[in-house]
């Protein structure tokens, strides 16, 4: 596998994550986005394809669980 098709640019993660290029400058300057998934070439920033999916399964898991804690506390509080 090529390294090209790993890394992805600023505007194909704001199209995947249907949010404008300005709000994904947002998300890394304010450390939303983990270093982790983030590349600085020169000027330019790549992000890691599997670290981004990776990280997106593990906000969608969050946000199950906290859902389910949720929906358990305010059955249980009737």
């Amino acid at each position: 596998m090529q390294i090209e098709s790993k890394l992805i640019k600023v505007k194909e993660l704001a199209e995947w994550l249907s949010v404008p290029v300005k709000s994904v400058y947002t998300l890394i300057n304010t450390k939303v986005i983990p270093d982790k998934c983030v590349i600085h070439i020169g000027k330019r920033i790549r992000f890691i394809r599997t670290e981004i999916s990776n990280w997106l399964e593990e906000i969608n898991q969050n946000n199950k669980e906290s859902y389910g804690e949720t929906k358990e506390n305010d059955s249980s509080n009737k």
